[in-house]
């Protein structure tokens, strides 16, 4: 990866959370309400990847500005929901989720971070349908974060690309 300064990094950051934000807001909303009427047409086990995937997204950015850091791949999305018991342990830790989530087709979600040079690559996915990860219907996102913030408004996302269902 190029080496960037925050700085430049920062600029488009806040309008990207915040439709990220928005986006998952309209997702969750969407799948709350067709969810519980009898009359209307399931909702798309999609539609709801998505949903819960920026529901975790979110998760994630309120464990970041508490404990200072993301979970680690090892730690993964169980931080969310118990303290961690690999380090490095967090102390201002706060549980962000009741259970860690599954995507629509019953398989846990892909949560990978690494850390270079002063910034986090964040992958979260679903292997879709199939449950494998690496094929054509996988659904997530990648997000590169700036370490010398913690406002989250260097969040960059890039959804995978995907078929239309």
């Amino acid at each position: 990866m190029p080496a960037h300064d925050c700085e430049t990094m920062n600029k488009k950051g806040p309008r990207a959370i915040f439709l990220v934000l928005v986006v998952g807001g309209v997702l969750l909303l969407l799948v709350f309400l067709s969810g519980n009427r009898n009359d209307s047409p399931p909702t798309s086990p999609v539609i709801r990847a998505r949903a819960e995937i920026n529901a975790t997204l979110s998760a994630l950015a309120i464990y970041r500005s508490r404990c200072g850091r993301l979970p680690t791949t090892e730690q993964g999305l169980e931080a969310l929901v118990s303290k961690p018991r690999l380090d490095p342990i967090p102390r201002n830790w706060g549980q962000q989720m009741k259970t860690s989530p599954i995507d629509p087709w019953g398989y846990s979600y892909v949560y990978e971070t690494i850390q270079v040079d002063n910034f986090y690559l964040l992958t979260l996915k679903s292997g879709g349908p199939d449950g494998r990860i690496g094929t054509k219907d996988d659904i997530g996102v990648e997000q590169t974060i700036c370490l010398a913030r913690t406002d989250n408004s260097d969040l960059h996302s890039h959804d995978f690309p995907r078929d239309s269902n």
